[in-house]
């Protein structure tokens, strides 16, 4: 009977075990400790042993141990064997008896609380020892029962479960599982399983097995349900335990009453990728059992069937899913996906639509740029013809001509040709939108417009120069959602018409033994390191 009772200074918490009519059996430790913590003796509980004297039964016997023969395990790590004779009589004079080989007594020491303790190495001294417990009291002789001391393994090496994956049944099939565990040698190993419906299920049968090998014993237990049912679902854990060691083990086993296919999107029924990527998988939700057949169709023809899966740049997955390699703009389309169970007449499908989204490249980029410079106060078209997906938008830009630096807070120059141009787009800064204000060279118009070029779709913008007056740098950039193209355009403004020319004076008619000069013009973007040369006349 445990009870509330008054609490001391510095000590408010008490509690009151009493035992009404304490018997024999009830001899041994008891301990106090708060229920919400860790208990260590001395700090978070205290505890006391306690002898209930039965002269009639001066050792004590508890549960269903009886005199018949126990075995005491010992494993290689023991160092002492405790024979547990205990006792209700505390100053009880009780001796150690062992057969069929007499014990080396020194070393063996008793108490009254635990039994007789034996160092290990008087064990290991004997082959095969038998120990127990006798005792006189009021003239009569009271004897424990046999202990047989029996060195055993200890070690769990590894346990495993068959089948190692997740189980999934219909209603009135079978069921099997096994437990095998791999265990030091010679080692007393417990197999047991927890399943539900354990205390009811009395179709449930467990066999088991064991094997000794060369370095280890294989021991197993196998579960077999012949015919399952909905309410055996749920984990089945198997438990395996060497003396004080234990482990276990555990898989998931699902019974569904019927067969059934579920098919659901797992990113809408649009799906978007970009043009360029290596690798794209189309996923869906899918929970179904027995696991169907999956097919595929592109556009409303199996994918199995197209170019594309036979030099495997498309690939079907187990998980359902389509994997597209290599992506393409000819990848987009529709897809179906069929889930079929032909024995159950089963059948799901779903329609996805994949759109591949194409980074814009413009045209010109792929062409050389004019050698030629423009001439002073003539008026120019500078084009810029862009193809993405979608449609991209095109802007114009400028700078004024000269070097372009790294950033804006450093001043190193970027490296740059004869001709005075970056070797990248990207190094150049200070770029201004251009409009009527600030456009420098006189702006006509720039427009923009869809035109069918290469046969395709492409978006073609023109920015028309009214008066080139001065040299500056164009850019035009074409951007959609999936990227961004750019084209620098030097646009070198010279007075010398074809950036180059020769003048007589005074006259491009000289008279013989008149006095005349040859002037050589050329603008610097084009040529360098003039020089004159005298061809010989004949």
């Amino acid at each position: 009977l445990i009870s509330e009772c008054p609490g001391q200074t510095g000590k408010p918490y008490c509690k009151r075990l009493v035992l009404n009519g304490a018997q024999g059996r009830d001899t041994g430790f008891y301990r106090c400790s708060y229920k919400d913590r860790k208990a260590i003796d001395g700090t978070t509980a205290v505890g006391v042993y306690v002898f209930v004297r039965d002269p009639t039964q001066p050792f004590l016997i508890r549960g269903n141990a009886s005199h018949g023969l126990q075995t005491i395990f010992i494993t290689r790590s023991t160092t002492h064997v405790t024979v547990p004779c205990l006792v209700t009589v505390p100053d009880l004079n009780v001796t150690l008896f062992s057969y069929p080989t007499s014990l080396e007594m020194s070393g063996i020491t008793w108490d009254n609380k635990r039994g007789w303790s034996i160092p290990r190495w008087i064990i290991d001294s004997v082959p095969m020892v038998f120990v127990g417990c006798v005792a006189s009291l009021g003239g009569k002789e009271y004897r424990t029962g046999d202990y047989l001391i029996h060195p055993t393994g200890s070690q769990i090496y590894e346990v495993k479960l068959f089948p190692e994956e997740s189980v999934e049944l219909l209603v009135g099939e079978a069921l099997t599982l096994n437990c095998t565990a791999m265990v030091e040698f010679d080692a007393g190993v417990d197999i047991q399983w927890s399943y539900p419906g354990k205390q009811t299920n009395s179709w449930v049968e467990t066999k088991p097995y064991r094997e000794s090998l060369s370095h280890a014993t294989e021991a197993a237990r196998v579960l077999t349900i012949y015919s399952v049912n909905v309410t055996d679902s749920g984990p089945y854990v198997c438990n395996v335990t060497i003396m004080d060691t234990s482990q276990t083990i555990q898989t998931q086993v699902t019974v569904h009453e019927r067969p059934f296919i579920k098919l659901d999107y797992r990113d809408g029924p649009v799906v978007e990728v970009t043009a360029g990527q290596k690798s794209f998988k189309l996923q869906l939700n899918v929970s179904a059992f027995p696991t169907p057949e999956t097919q595929w169709y592109k556009n409303g023809e199996p994918v199995n069937h197209r170019p594309e899966f036979k030099i495997k740049r498309i690939r079907m997955h187990s998980n359902h899913a389509l994997e597209v390699k290599d992506v393409c703009q000819e990848d987009s389309g529709m897809y179906t996906v069929v889930l079929k169970n032909r024995a159950a007449s089963l059948e799901k499908r779903l329609n996805v639509t994949l759109v591949v989204n194409v980074p814009p490249q413009i045209h010109e980029k792929e062409v050389a740029d004019p050698s030629s410079p423009y001439p002073s106060g003539s008026s120019q078209i500078l084009t810029c013809t862009a193809y993405g997906l979608p449609a991209p938008s095109v802007i114009w830009q400028w700078r004024p001509w000269g070097p372009c630096v790294h950033n804006s807070t450093q001043s190193r120059l970027v490296r740059r040709d004869r001709k005075g141009r970056s070797d990248r787009n990207s190094d150049c800064h200070n770029w201004q939108e251009i409009n009527s204000e600030n456009g420098i060279n006189e702006i006509e118009s720039i427009e923009t417009s869809v035109e069918v070029v290469d046969h395709r779709q492409k978006i073609v913008s023109r920015l028309q120069i009214r008066n080139a007056s001065v040299s500056v740098m164009y850019k035009c950039s074409a951007e959609n959602k999936v990227g961004k193209d750019e084209r620098l355009i030097y646009f070198y403004v010279t007075t010398i018409p074809e950036g180059f020319s020769v003048d007589v004076h005074p006259s491009e008619t000289p008279l013989e033994q008149e006095n005349m000069s040859l002037r050589c013009s050329a603008d610097n973007y084009t040529y360098d390191q003039l020089q004159w040369y005298r061809l010989n006349p004949q």
